[in-house]
């Protein structure tokens, strides 16, 4: 069964519901849940990335796997590659991010929580670290900010694409 995004976006939401009411406490089963929206997040983000990519027609062979380490295909991009390839359409040479995001500010913000994410990821899921309650719905508000910013960027994107 495909879990759709809608129903991935939905579930990242819940988690902070349920974790801010209490019905999960902290321990093994924060960082379960926390791993879960982390993995659905990924996923998002990586569509999200390839539909970016179509609407400012690049492709990411050519523009940025190039960038990447071991140059992985598209569909093996970990969330910290999923980042990186974010951040490469905000470089000077590209560009690209400013047609979707206008304001600096927002640029910045939307990349630094998407670090910010991937680093937490990273310590829960590669170095074993635990994430208490408060870092768990700090992170999973900062995956729907991010999230909401995607959609902005590609209902702008869609919008100048009609004007041109």
């Amino acid at each position: 069964m495909t879990i759709t995004e809608a129903e991935s976006s939905a579930y990242i939401e819940n988690a902070i519901k349920r974790i801010e009411s209490g019905r999960i406490q902290a321990g093994s089963y924060i960082v379960g849940v926390f791993g879960k929206s982390a993995g659905l997040y990924e996923t998002i983000m990586r569509s999200k990335l390839r539909s970016t990519l179509g609407a400012l027609a690049l492709e990411y062979d050519r523009t940025i796997r190039p960038q990447i380490k071991g140059n992985p295909a598209f569909h093996k991009l970990s969330l910290g590659m999923v980042a990186f390839s974010w951040k490469m359409l905000n470089e000077p040479s590209l560009d690209y991010l400013r047609r979707g995001i206008p304001s600096t500010t927002e640029r910045v913000a939307f990349l630094k929580q998407l670090q910010a994410v991937n680093d937490t990821w990273v310590g829960v899921k590669h170095e074993g670290l635990e994430i208490s309650g408060t870092e768990a719905v700090k992170h999973l508000k900062m995956m729907v900010s991010s999230l909401n910013t995607v959609g902005q960027i590609r209902a702008r994107l869609a919008a100048k694409g009609r004007a041109n």
